[in-house]
């Protein structure tokens, strides 16, 4: 079995919501979120 990752590549990614709380996901967010799971022995992103 494989155990990954989905990263944020939208608007709050799933929902669509105004009164979800509201983020844009960055170049950086999505770096930290890959060392996270490279750290962590996750097989993909």
């Amino acid at each position: 079995m494989q155990v990954g990752v989905f990263i944020p590549i939208n608007n709050n990614g799933w929902l669509i919501s105004e009164t979800a709380p509201q983020y844009k996901p960055s170049f950086d967010l999505n770096k930290a979120i890959a060392q996270k799971a490279e750290e962590h022995g996750l097989d993909f992103l």
